[in-house]
């Protein structure tokens, strides 16, 4: 049975009244179409009209082309030709494509190398304009010796810290030896290039504790906040590694030497911190950096076996000490709480004290020490001073006798930094590792080995309530208890 419509076999046939028999699929479309009418009377058509005619299954008859060999051939070889020309094209598509991506990548590395020009041309006239404000700031106007008024500044502020010193007694919430001994890294950041690895030497704020800065092997020196986890500034301008940094006490202020032979005082700028004086006393790496109690002053030490007393507002070099007996490079300096001393450590292992209102006349000088001095450092008592030295020993000396009181051996290399609390408790030592230890006795409260690398350098937090630690590793490490993390935790989101 052949549907009337299409002519061709029916699968699923249906008859109208009228005799015509339909494919059921077609003659739905129809009366869809048409309204219900039939296609050949012209009358009224529902499907409850059609009848279904129950009939064998009807297989279709092949296509003409496919009932012979030559027939199959030819339309294989058209499929076969077809297939080809959607070959090619795709093939003209993708070269197209590759063209296309191929002058994106050129553009873009042509812009690229634009914006590199740019921003060398951006940092050179940065540094040009630094440059000429250290030109202009150098020629400020101000004493290039120790005056009368200047001695007695030095002499009465003296007298009124050492008074003060006399009264002070151990903060209350000092941390213990047991929460220093059960604390853990609370945070770490790779602060430096990647392309220039190793952070030498930190410093935290003394009145705003979340601001610490550190010196790296790439020339620079980043302020961060600790407590946001956030860059604040990075201090570009050295063109060597930086040794040394400090905060200004009182002032928003960066002290920084290098081993480019200069230091650098950096104060506040719409960019962010911009360098306000460069003193070039020395011929050597600056290798010590302090800062005077008064916050008027600092002192810079050199390989040179030189160190210098300058004024840091005006950059002026106020005493210049080049020539004493048996002289050597010295590795560190530091001043004593009170002002008119300063240590310096030696190549030849030895730590002097000189006055420094005297024109710099040494007072005194510690031996002990089998290998060059590596750091030195007075603490808050004014009573005692801590000493390393590339022997492997770190010395507690007692500044009234004059004589050394205690000694301790590191097993795991030589401290290149050692540091107290501002109470005087603890002492933090940068070797292999980073140790822990009680001012009073040196014993050893706990060993941090969580540095892949050397430990450069280490400093407490206010009341010892966590540490901060430096290394060639690349990474500034955050270490506390979870009292620290908490109170971190609350000034974030104060700060948000």
């Amino acid at each position: 049975m052949n549907c009337a419509l299409s002519g061709e076999p029916c699968v699923h046939p249906v008859v109208s009244p009228s005799g015509h028999v339909y494919e059921q699929s077609l003659i739905e479309k129809e009366l869809a179409s048409n309204g219900c009418i039939d296609p050949f009377t012209k009358e009224s058509l529902t499907m409850d009209n059609l009848v279904v005619i129950q009939g064998q299954n009807v297989v279709k008859p092949r296509a003409a082309e496919a009932t012979s060999i030559p027939g199959m051939l030819k339309m294989f070889q058209d499929e076969w030709d077809a297939l080809t020309l959607e070959t090619f094209n795709l093939r003209k598509q993708l070269h197209e494509v590759r063209h296309q991506l191929a002058q994106s990548l050129y553009q873009q590395d042509a812009a690229c190398r634009v914006i590199a020009r740019l921003l060398k041309e951006r940092d050179e006239a940065r540094s040009t304009l630094a440059n000429a404000h250290l030109q202009s700031a150098t020629t400020a106007q101000g004493p290039s010796e120790i005056t009368k008024e200047v001695s007695k500044s030095l002499v009465n502020l003296n007298k009124t810290l050492s008074a003060a010193r006399r009264k002070r007694t151990v903060s209350s919430a000092l941390a213990s030896t047991e929460e220093v001994s059960s604390y853990r890294v609370l945070s770490s950041h790779p602060l430096h290039k990647a392309s220039q690895p190793g952070v030498l030497c930190v410093a935290v704020h003394p009145s705003n504790a979340s601001r610490v800065v550190s010196g790296g092997v790439d020339h620079t020196a980043i302020v961060f906040d600790r407590e946001t986890g956030t860059t604040v500034a990075t201090l570009r301008g050295h063109t060597r590694r930086v040794n040394e940094v400090l905060f200004h006490p009182t002032e928003d202020c960066v002290l920084t030497g290098s081993a480019d032979k200069s230091a650098r005082v950096w104060t506040p700028t719409p960019a962010g911190y911009g360098p306000s004086a460069r003193v070039r006393a020395h011929s050597g790496a600056i290798t010590g950096l302090s800062m005077h109690a008064s916050g008027n002053y600092f002192v810079t030490a050199s390989e040179d076996q030189s160190w210098a007393f300058h004024d840091l507002h005006t950059g002026n070099t106020l005493l210049h000490v080049k020539e004493w007996s048996d002289a050597a490079p010295i590795h560190c300096a530091a001043f004593h709480p009170d002002g008119l001393l300063l240590a310096t450590g030696t190549e030849n292992s030895a730590v002097r004290l000189w006055d420094v209102n005297s024109k710099g006349k040494n007072v005194a000088t510690f031996t002990g020490h089998q290998g060059a001095v590596s750091s030195v450092c007075f603490s808050e008592n004014g009573y005692h001073m801590v000493t390393a030295a590339q022997d492997n020993t770190i010395k507690m000396w007692d500044l009234r006798k004059l004589k050394e009181f205690q000694s301790f051996g590191l097993r795991d290399g030589s401290a290149s930094r050692v540091s107290f609390d501002f109470s005087g408790t603890y002492v933090a030592a940068a070797a292999n590792n980073l140790h822990v230890f009680t001012a009073k006795d040196l014993a050893v409260v706990k060993v941090f080995e969580d540095h892949s690398n050397v430990v450069t350098d280490a400093k407490f937090g206010p009341d010892a309530s966590w540490l901060v630690s430096t290394s060639m590793d690349r990474t500034m490490k955050f270490w506390g208890g979870d009292k620290d993390e908490q109170s971190t935790a609350v000034a974030k989101k104060r700060k948000r």
